[in-house]
């Protein structure tokens, strides 16, 4: 699919084509407990499970992207998954919440994009800093600068 012009604001057809059907839970209670920790679609490039929550060091051609686990205790460690982008293009994030540490290092000047769920751009950036990701609901990788 063809991206929209306008990188600040997603189309419905590319929201739809995002976004996967619904699956059903499996019965098992792990299961179940893992499928609300962070995921995208399609699935980034690879995927670290358990990180602490420093800065993501990240390959060059990348974008990094730490998300906090939903599994964790109240009032002590909690992990965070990391997420290792680096195709170009649109993904849908489930259960990103809280405060996520990224690291842009894609070249060429190349953007990292923050959406809400009615497609509009919340921030694009560059470099690496730190994102209250609650509003999130896609993110896109893109050879457009910001």
């Amino acid at each position: 699919m063809t991206p929209t012009t306008d990188l600040t604001q997603l189309s419905a057809a590319e929201m739809a084509a995002a976004t996967p059907p619904p699956t059903k839970a499996a019965v098992s209670d792990v299961t179940i407990q893992k499928n609300y920790n962070p995921w995208t679609s399609p699935e980034a490039k690879k995927i670290n499970e358990e990180t602490d929550s420093s800065n993501p060091s990240c390959y060059s051609g990348y974008v990094c992207q730490k998300v906090r686990l939903w599994d964790c205790v109240p009032n002590s460690y909690c992990g965070m998954r990391e997420f290792l982008f680096y195709d170009y293009g649109l993904y849908s994030v489930y259960n990103w919440t809280g405060i996520g540490v990224y690291n842009n290092r894609q070249t060429g000047g190349a953007s990292y994009r923050f959406y809400r769920s009615n497609g509009t751009q919340i921030r694009c950036v560059n470099g690496m800093n730190i994102e209250d990701l609650s509003p999130v609901y896609y993110v896109r990788l893109s050879a457009t600068p910001c």
